[in-house]
């Protein structure tokens, strides 16, 4: 069992409650067997009953900036229609198929 807390400097520039809830993401460097994450606030304990004493793991923490908690990026809809992103036309909103449609329409060859 290891405990992880924020690191202080870090605290001070995000949000972290039951609203904006902290997420750890965990990439272990040796065989842990089961294991999971119990969140806690400003903690969070990583519990690999299985572990072998001193298996090390790196982890990264991701909450809600402070004062930005709800702040969203505009919509885009130009990448809608975008073939690389949405390869398929179902997977489109219905809104934007016939742009999708018209912007990925086959292209006619011009004969010489």
């Amino acid at each position: 069992m290891a405990t992880v807390t924020v690191a202080a400097d870090y605290e001070q520039t995000v949000t972290i409650n039951a609203t904006h809830p902290m997420h750890a993401f965990i990439t272990p460097y040796g065989n842990m067997g089961n294991w999971w994450i119990e969140m806690n606030g400003n903690t969070f304990t990583v519990h690999a009953p299985s572990a072998a004493n001193g298996t090390a793991f790196a982890y990264r923490m991701v909450a809600k900036r402070k004062g930005y908690e709800d702040l969203r990026l505009k919509k885009a809809p130009g990448a809608y229609t975008d073939k690389f992103l949405y390869p398929n036309v179902n997977d489109v909103p219905s809104e934007y198929r016939e742009a999708w449609t018209k912007q990925n329409a086959p292209k006619e060859e011009t004969k010489k």
